[in-house]
């Protein structure tokens, strides 16, 4: 009976050894997976030149731009839409609870890592009376396509 007790033991001891030997084989290949992560390039942005732009009014965005503007405009976005030789860049703030807000475009300029968009919101005065009511302040970009990314301030 002490026979059968100790060949049971042994057989267990080495499933626990195989079970071990597989785990530590799994960590060795996934760990280093979980952690390492995504690095940002801390290469330093360095400007080039300005970027000539004009503001597009409403009316006249394009209608495939717009009708993603729309589908987006109740949370913040950043997006941009590229038609032949136009290139767009267009940011939007999401829902604001009043009328009144102005939109203000910081910098449009070259990059040596493409082109940085920088715009900035400003909300209605306090002395204003603005009617509560839903807005969706966004500001549309229009430059000519160069070939490089629009990357916008983060």
């Amino acid at each position: 009976r002490q026979v059968y007790f100790a060949a049971k033991a042994v057989k267990l001891l080495r499933q626990f050894k195989f079970l071990i030997r597989c785990f530590g084989f799994a960590a060795v290949i996934f760990l280093p997976l979980f952690l390492t992560g995504c690095v940002r390039d801390k290469t330093e942005m360095k400007k080039l030149k300005a970027i000539e732009y004009e503001i597009v009014e409403a009316a006249d965005v394009k209608p495939k731009l717009m009708a993603v503007i729309e589908e987006r405009k109740a949370r913040p976005f950043r997006l941009t839409y590229r038609d032949g030789n136009d290139y767009y860049a267009a940011v939007g703030y999401g829902t604001k609870p009043t009328a009144g807000y102005h939109i203000r475009v910081e910098e449009v300029c070259e990059t040596n890592q493409g082109i940085f968009v920088k715009t900035s919101i400003e909300g209605p005065e306090k002395s204003s009376h603005e009617p509560a009511c839903d807005t969706y302040p966004y500001i549309v970009i229009k430059m000519v396509y160069t070939g490089a990314e629009i990357a916008f301030e983060p």
